[in-house]
């Protein structure tokens, strides 16, 4: 639980290598973008291929993948430190998607804190103790919000960000 099902639904929706000219991020492997994360390892894996539709079989990416993600988002966002699984993917995710400031603010809003940007344990405390039901409508009103503002300028995308937070609403019904 916790970690490996939230990488597994970020995957979901990140996909292999992307090197779509209307994405911001430019070239992307299951989400990690060279624009911003030039120096991850696996830019060395993934520069060795001539074919890329070959990448999703090495073993070697798909662990720097995962080490990536936990290092950068899990651990960042202190997704350990939330108590509930579900809350902690889905923050998870949408810090991968939006960015953790993004998602930070976001949550403090439907939790009536400080937006300062920052997870820290004034907003761990109020998250740790909201009603998850609460939390879990008024974020994703928060981040569909968002995906619609994000869409005017790159519509292209907004079918499949809307299927992102979609996809948590559904999963959060069936298991409610």
């Amino acid at each position: 639980m916790g970690f490996k099902r939230g990488l597994e639904k970020v995957l979901e929706h990140e996909g292999f290598y992307s090197n779509d000219s209307r994405d911001h991020g430019g070239e992307t492997y299951r989400g990690v973008s060279r624009r911003w994360f030039p120096k991850w390892k696996g830019w060395e894996i993934i520069d060795s291929y001539e074919n890329k539709g070959d990448l999703r079989y090495d073993k070697e990416l798909e662990q720097e993948v995962e080490n990536f993600y936990y290092a950068f988002f899990w651990i960042r966002i202190k997704a350990h430190e939330i108590n509930d699984d579900f809350i902690a993917e889905m923050v998870f995710n949408f810090s991968i998607n939006m960015g953790k400031k993004v998602v930070a603010k976001k949550m403090q809003r439907v939790l009536r804190v400080k937006p300062d940007g920052i997870i820290g344990p004034q907003t761990l405390a109020a998250l740790n103790t909201i009603n998850r039901d609460i939390f879990v409508y008024h974020f994703l009103l928060e981040i569909v919000e968002f995906y619609v503002q994000l869409g005017k300028e790159q519509p292209h995308f907004l079918r499949g960000w809307l299927n992102r937070a979609l996809s948590f609403y559904y999963d959060y019904e069936r298991i409610i």
